[in-house]
């Protein structure tokens, strides 16, 4: 980048973990933003997703991006099964006090060849696999049933449209 004269805003992908040093010498060259898989704010449910982090380390990484001025767009799952009320209640002003503008969120989905899906088959949660269904007849449009119905999706989905409405409403006061 140097040798060529490369000057332009961009942004890249990685992992919550960085040096000062290394992302002032990103900032230097332009880069703007990181789009990082967070996932979660909590130590157990970073644990379910095998996430090679806690939220101490987390929280380094964002001083550290704040420090050198790089914006954190942060992917989150809602809906583990090891997250509490008490990580929905505090999930808000963690992301306000981590300096994350930009968090997108979803909701934990079961997809096929993950531990999360057989662990579901397993618990019987699921009384046959439909991802090998699908696979021996793919159809348009296909949707796995949620796996704890559809109160349970609802309810993850009204958690994520009160976050966002309760992000946008702190950030325009």
């Amino acid at each position: 980048m140097d040798k060529r004269k490369f000057h332009s805003e961009w942004s890249g992908r990685g992992q919550a973990k960085m040096s000062l040093e290394t992302a002032k010498m990103l900032v230097e060259r332009g880069f703007k933003r990181i789009h990082v898989g967070i996932e979660s704010l909590s130590d157990e449910t970073l644990k379910f997703f095998r996430k090679c982090q806690n939220y101490k380390q987390i929280k380094e990484f964002c001083e550290t991006m704040k420090k050198a001025g790089i914006d954190i767009i942060a992917f989150f799952i809602v809906g583990a099964p090891t997250e509490t009320e008490e990580d929905r209640k505090t999930m808000a002003s963690k992301l306000r006090e981590l300096g994350i503008k930009m968090p997108m969120v979803n909701i934990l989905q079961p997809l096929p060849n993950t531990d999360y899906y057989r662990e579901l088959l397993k618990q019987g949660v699921y009384e046959k696999d439909y991802w090998n269904e699908y696979i021996k007849n793919p159809t348009p449009n296909f949707m796995i049933p949620f796996p704890y119905g559809k109160e349970k999706w609802q309810a993850d989905a009204d958690f994520v449209e009160g976050l966002i409405k309760e992000l946008d409403l702190k950030e325009n006061q």
